[in-house]
């Protein structure tokens, strides 16, 4: 009869035989009776959550007749190789597969309620025995043997992977279950840079399942997969957010997402955020500006800090002469400056100034830092004063006087001071900005000294800045001296002797400075 012979073969596997070993240790863990095929099983799981388990559906007989006989034949051969065959290496023994089925006739369970992830669960087996045993999922006993335990999770086959069908007293795969229960702490507020703390919990009544977390931090950043452990329920990481994008902002909200996906595939997924704080440029040093002249370059260099390792920065310095501050750009990572300006003058009106300098380095959320400095200025006075030759002129003509010099204050303004050396009050003339060369006259009223036929009148220039630095030279001019010239006398009327005779003359002197004296040869032998 079919049904005796399934019950003897039932009875072959859990007895010794003189051609297997005499000991035999349970399946390990992980290990069962092999699954039957559709058109093999001796039932079918049905899984109704609301049903109690029922009767087991009838078996197809000739299919596994054939199926047993087959499986006898290959474990005889097995055992004629290795004569201390135990079950580990039994044809009828081999490794879980996601899907699994007990191929065994069960007549009922402990626990006939449809079985939770995570449950107990015990079940007896009809092995044509007056003492029917009980086995768990992972090893086959002997009669009178009896397998229970309150976390299957702990054997090789576990409950997170079957299912027990209400209605039909089978054991089929189970629709594991997702975690669940995900509850992700409150992130809070971190300034940028800084490491943000992220905390989870989750509930999963697969107690052997392993569990990756993906969490999307939010800032651009690859998601980060963290594999838990079996067993392992809570999760404690930290992110560092290097900025708190976008620009423009103090602070910014990151949306943190995360999904717990057990090692079946199945997800549980919560979110949270976390407020990133803008921490504003720090610790701004410059380094003392050298003293330089006026119309030279002086050189700024600056440094800060700024924890916002993807912010950009502008550096605003106003120079303190005057000119519009200048703004610089600085790139992303660059927490340093080196800059150059020209001071033109030494402005104020002074011998020498201090100009303040003011920095103030912003970044892209706006916020900043200021400092300042000071460089000291000094004037340069006017140098390489040039005179021409003053042409010889006579006396009452005028000579002109040509100059240049030089002065790299380009804002200063000039005075020339001339002493033309006739003893006429030096004559001071200003120049405007920027002008550098002069010409300019001077009458000589007369060749002094006098007695001489021509006279040398020393010319000095002195060049004075405005802020009193000067420079000076000298020349020279003759000024010949002019005979009188265009004498003219009147015809003296005639006269009785003894009378008095009139002469009247005119003459011309250029020399306006000049003393003349008239000789007159009267003709008669006196002069007067």
């Amino acid at each position: 009869m079919p049904q005796q012979l399934v019950r003897f073969l039932f009875a072959f596997f859990q007895h010794p035989s003189p051609h297997r070993a005499t000991h035999r240790p349970p399946v390990k863990p992980g290990y069962l009776l092999p699954k039957s095929t559709p058109n093999e099983s001796f039932f079918t799981a049905k899984p109704d959550q609301g049903q109690r388990i029922g009767k087991l559906q009838n078996m197809r007989r000739s299919s596994r007749l054939d199926q047993l006989s087959a499986r006898l034949r290959r474990g005889k051969q097995r055992r004629q190789r290795c004569p201390r065959e135990s079950l580990w290496s039994h044809p009828a023994v081999r490794k879980l597969e996601p899907r699994r089925v007990l191929n065994a006739s069960i007549q009922s369970l402990v626990d006939p309620a449809l079985a939770a992830q995570g449950d107990p669960l015990v079940a007896s087996a009809d092995n044509n025995n007056a003492t029917t045993p009980q086995f768990d999922w992972t090893d086959v006993y002997q009669a009178g043997q009896t397998a229970e335990t309150t976390n299957p999770d702990d054997l090789g086959l576990q409950l997170n992977d079957i299912d027990v069908a209400s209605s039909s007293n089978v054991l089929d795969e189970a629709h594991n279950e997702a975690p669940s229960g995900l509850v992700v702490e409150p992130v809070g507020t971190v300034d940028e840079h800084q490491l943000a703390t992220l905390s989870l919990a989750f509930n999963d009544p697969g107690t052997d399942d392993t569990h990756t977390a993906s969490i999307d931090w939010g800032d651009g950043s690859t998601p980060e997969n963290l594999t838990l452990a079996a067993g392992v329920r809570y999760l404690t990481t930290m992110h560092q957010y290097l900025d708190d994008n976008p620009t423009g902002t103090p602070q910014d909200i990151y949306a943190i997402n995360v999904t717990v996906t057990n090692d079946d595939g199945n997800s549980t997924a919560a979110g949270t955020y976390v407020e990133v704080r803008n921490v504003a440029p720090s610790g701004l040093v410059i380094e003392p500006v050298v003293t330089v002249d006026e119309h030279q370059l002086a050189t700024l260099n600056l440094d800060f800090d700024d924890p916002g390792t993807e912010d950009t920065h502008t550096a605003s310095i106003d120079w303190g002469d005057g000119s519009t501050p200048e703004n610089l750009t600085l790139s992303v990572g660059a927490r340093s400056l080196t800059i150059i300006h020209q001071y033109l003058d030494d402005n104020p009106n002074l011998a020498f100034n201090d100009y303040a300098i003011n920095v103030t380095v912003t970044d892209d959320d706006g916020g900043s830092t200021a400092v300042g400095t000071s460089v000291m200025v000094d004037n340069v006075a006017p140098s390489g004063l040039v005179i021409e030759p003053v042409v010889t002129i006579d006396e009452h003509q005028l000579a002109t006087l040509s100059l240049a010099f030089d002065d790299p204050g380009t804002e200063d303004t000039h005075t020339v001071s001339i002493d033309w050396g006739d003893g006429s009050t030096p004559e001071n003339l200003t120049l405007s900005v920027g002008a550098r060369n002069l010409t300019t006259t001077h009458q000589y009223l007369d060749d002094n000294p006098a007695g001489t036929a021509q006279g040398i009148y020393a010319i000095n220039v002195t060049v004075t800045d405005d802020d009193g630095g000067s420079t000076a030279a000298g020349t020279y001019v003759e000024v010949r001296n002019v005979a009188p010239s265009g004498l003219v006398i009147e015809p003296v009327v005639t006269i009785d002797e003894h009378q008095l005779a009139t002469l009247n003359l005119d003459f011309d002197d250029p020399g306006t400075e000049d003393t003349h004296t008239v000789r007159i040869n009267w003709g008669d032998g006196s002069t007067t």
